[in-house]
């Protein structure tokens, strides 16, 4: 059923359309990352293939001035877009413009400085330094196209139009595939194209973004009379605190690289890389999955629908468990097959990082609908002192491990365990159910216990599986993987709640007599004369 607050709606036929448009846009994102990672590790030297995490590194810094902008912005234009008041909009627009146009200034100053000292802050090879300079315009280019694109591309967001961003997202990802294999088949397998590629997908999806944006919401423009640096204070108080989160979640991501390629032996970067490489594409794409539901829960909150919002953040806590471990489940009973399988054998030390990722990664997601919620009651300052303290503690014991061990990735993967483990149950867990106003029985009986039934159901068949034939080859891995599927739907089935039962008996009501329909339709065609 729907309901409507103002002018933003409340549905879950329209949340459900949008995260699947999400999850079929990240496919398409994550298909050719992984045929390009695989090809450069066939075709180029260690020392190149090094550089790609270094330069990933920078990028993880990107949402400092991105994102951190961004989350205020949205939130207060959802606001005054569901009071149906565009004169705001265009307010708050026209005062951050110049507020982003300063920050765009300070990253090409920092562009600048970075690329100049690059030989001396990094551990590269003479021969890759050219290489890597041009690397890091190209990324600082792209962070900052996105930037100032960004106050006139919230309407996507703000009208709920995720299909509309998810098919641009498409558009984007076919122009980065065709660009990679034009110049990795054309002129060469070399990193840098990779990046080049991602890039010309980026400019697609910012000045396709920006075009449609501003058609849906006219109120995103700017108007040099209608500036008014008081109308942000709200924005900057939320913003600051973001931007703590954020630099708090950068430093640790973006530092790890840094680290390896320092004080680690060669390829240990690359093998932390691959091996952290599905535990951060299985939280972007439920990241991604679930972000339609960031705007129906803000006016939740606006409205003062408690109940609403406690329900959302239970049911997507043990919806973003089913939807992960329904990856990570697999992969972590045959880590080290996949990882032989997809590198040849070249990087052992990456299947260790992948099982410890994947083996933490539900005490992440069963408390996953947190970001939502926080951003709904606009506390991001609960939620940025709770990641720094996990991070900065993560980090220090990282720099410690690398140190007084040399196990390289393998001594950063078991700090990031170390930290998971006891921070979010202590910390990230208490942070959630205080904001949802539920009880720890009520969390773990709602999101925890069913969601991960399946995870452990299957778990069991693919290690009984596994002692029984280790898989050598893609076919019986996959074969292997699929006959455990079998059983996580199963147990999925076995752990619906009424409310899911529901929802999707509603889907099959709506869909049979359209299908009835179509096969009218078919029999009257094909009717003899």
């Amino acid at each position: 059923m729907t309901q409507t607050t103002n002018r933003v709606p409340v549905s879950k036929k329209l949340v459900s359309i949008n995260a699947l448009s999400a999850l079929i846009a990240h496919a398409c994102n994550f298909a050719i990352l992984l045929w390009g990672n695989q090809y450069l590790l066939s075709h180029v030297s260690p020392a190149e293939m090094d550089l790609l995490p270094v330069v990933m590194g920078v990028v993880a810094f990107s949402p400092l001035m991105t994102t951190a902008l961004t989350a205020g912005l949205g939130r207060y234009v959802v606001e005054a877009y569901s009071q149906s008041d565009d004169e705001k909009i265009t307010r708050l627009v026209s005062s951050i413009v110049p507020v982003y146009l300063l920050v765009a200034m300070v990253l090409v100053a920092i562009m600048t400085v970075f690329c100049t000292l690059a030989p001396k802050l990094l551990n590269v090879a003479s021969d890759h330094i050219a290489d890597v300079r041009f690397m890091l315009v190209i990324v600082f280019l792209g962070m900052t196209l996105r930037l100032l694109a960004t106050p006139f591309s919230v309407g996507l967001y703000v009208c709920q139009k995720q299909v509309l961003q998810n098919v641009i997202l498409m558009g984007g990802a076919l122009i980065s595939a065709a660009s990679m294999l034009w110049l990795m088949l054309g002129i060469g397998p070399q990193v840098k194209w990779f990046i080049v590629a991602q890039f010309a997908g980026t400019v697609f999806n910012v000045m396709a973004t920006l075009i449609v944006s501003c058609r849906l919401l006219p109120s995103l423009r700017f108007r040099v009379d209608w500036i008014d640096f008081g109308s942000l204070k709200g924005m900057f108080a939320f913003n600051s605190w973001t931007l703590v989160r954020q630099t708090s979640a950068s430093v640790r991501a973006g530092s790890i690289p840094f680290l390896l390629n320092a004080f680690a032996a060669p390829g240990q970067a690359t093998a932390f890389y691959i091996g952290s490489l599905p535990d951060r594409q299985i939280k972007e794409v439920s990241s991604k999955i679930f972000s339609p539901l960031e705007t129906p829960m803000i006016a939740m909150f606006a409205t003062g629908n408690q109940t609403g919002l406690a329900n959302a953040y239970l049911r997507g806590n043990r919806l973003m468990l089913w939807i992960s471990m329904l990856a990570a489940t697999p992969l972590m009973v045959f880590a080290s097959e996949t990882i032989d399988l997809y590198t040849h054998g070249t990087i052992p030390d990456a299947a260790l990082v992948l099982f410890i990722t994947m083996l933490i990664l539900p005490i992440q997601m069963a408390n996953g609908m947190l970001g939502p919620l926080v951003h709904a009651h606009a506390r991001p300052d609960a939620l940025a002192k709770t990641m720094a303290v996990t991070d900065f503690i993560t980090l220090l014991v990282s720099g410690v491990l690398l140190l007084s061990t040399g196990l390289g990735a393998k001594a950063v993967v078991i700090a990031i365990a170390v930290g998971i483990v006891i921070f979010h149950p202590l910390l990230w867990w208490k942070l959630g159910r205080t904001l949802a106003e539920v009880t720890f029985t009520k969390w773990a009986w709602e999101s925890l216990i069913p969601g991960m039934v399946p995870a452990l159901a299957c778990g069991s068949v693919l290690i009984c599986l596994k002692w029984t034939m280790s898989p050598s080859s893609w076919f019986e891995l996959g074969t292997m993987t699929f006959m455990g599927m079998i059983v996580y739907f199963v147990a999925i089935e076995r752990s619906l709640r009424p409310a899911d039962r529901t929802d999707l008996k509603n889907v099959f009501t709506r869909l049979l007599p359209s299908l009835q329909h179509d096969k009218k339709l078919d029999t009257v065609v094909t009717k003899p004369q």
